[in-house]
């Protein structure tokens, strides 16, 4: 496809839009230093490699508007006084027990091999 200076421009634009909008400064400045010493390297790349770089930069352009929209996402939830009720009282082995359930080992994993030999070394 042949090199599209509208569509290039658009690109431009469009990222340095997006890089403006993140929410630290150092953030913004790594951005848009990245974004502009990328057109900039690659304004004299050949015409059959402007495709690539097209939908590499298209690419890039979504990548950073999800990645503002989970950044203004987890800033809102991080605003909000949420209580999760937790029962630090009793470990799960402890609640399993009281339910008649076999206790999970889940998160703790198997017992490690130097503890599974003291173990049988004390059983004998």
């Amino acid at each position: 496809m042949p090199y599209d200076r509208a569509r290039t421009l658009s690109l431009y634009k469009q990222l340095l839009k997006v890089g403006k909008q993140m929410p630290s400064r150092t953030r913004q400045t790594y951005l848009l230093t990245r974004i502009r010493s990328n057109f900039r390297r690659n304004a004299a790349a050949p015409e059959d490699e402007y495709e690539l770089l097209a939908t590499a930069g298209e690419s890039m352009l979504e990548t950073l508007q999800v990645r503002l929209i989970q950044q203004r996402h987890l800033t809102a939830l991080q605003s909000t006084n949420v209580l999760i009720p937790v029962d630090l009282d009793s470990s799960p082995e402890r609640k399993a027990k009281s339910r008649g359930a076999i206790p999970s080992r889940f998160m703790r994993g198997p017992t490690p091999s130097w503890l599974r030999g003291k173990e049988e070394d004390a059983g004998r």
